[in-house]
């Protein structure tokens, strides 16, 4: 299995880096830890940026990648680690389908509605355009799962991606949900056959069984 896991030196990619540790992910896994420096932009316009800056970034970030890159290392794991310049949202795609990851796992940075609108959201775009499923860790840990199903192959595939994954989500509580429109809810006490209601309620109840 690879894994490549995208990290800033926030607490957020701290948070991320810990709940793939405290996994126990398919012996021979290759987890790859990739930091980006990202060019600094003054909006304003206003500020020029120091020369150096990048390159305090790039130590700064180095340091952390050796930090978590020691933390994650195990007998059963390979690790990697990769400091580039660029986007991190475009870093972590290009990564994603050279090396034909398996899963992304990222940070929940929560900028607010402002800075997202201006910055654009890394783990947005991602959920949105990679090449593999994406886990937005908000939690080194996990207790409880919520599985959202609608009978598409895409989510279909939710169980046996999960269980490709060995041993990571053992033991988690599990609750699969498929939803039918509001007004497609059962009808009650109508007499005679099934209604169309009905029957699509019941369709989303054998899709969330199945």
């Amino acid at each position: 299995m690879r894994i490549l896991v995208g990290l800033d030196g926030s607490t957020a990619s701290r948070i991320a880096t810990d709940f793939v540790a405290g996994r126990s992910w398919p012996a021979g896994t290759r987890i790859r830890l990739l930091c980006a420096v990202e060019p600094h932009v003054d909006w304003t316009g206003l500020a020029p940026v120091a020369n150096d800056t990048t390159e305090a970034d790039r130590a700064l970030l180095s340091d952390v990648l050796d930090e978590r890159a020691e933390a994650l290392r195990s007998p059963s794991h390979v690790v990697e680690s990769f400091l580039e310049n660029g986007r991190a949202a475009d870093l972590l795609m290009a990564h994603a389908g050279e090396w034909m990851a398996d899963l992304i796992v990222v940070g929940n940075r929560g900028l607010g509605a402002a800075a997202s609108a201006i910055l654009g959201s890394v783990s947005a775009h991602l959920v949105d355009n990679a090449p593999c499923p994406v886990l937005v860790a908000r939690s080194p840990s996990i207790t409880r799962v919520l599985l959202a199903t609608d009978g598409t192959e895409s989510s279909r595939s939710i169980p046996r991606i999960l269980a490709a994954w060995g041993q990571a989500f053992r033991g988690v509580a599990v609750e699969v949900l498929s939803v039918a429109a509001e007004e497609d809810l059962p009808s009650r006490g109508l007499p005679g056959e099934p209604s169309e209601e009905v029957a699509e309620y019941e369709l989303h109840r054998q899709i969330a069984e199945e």
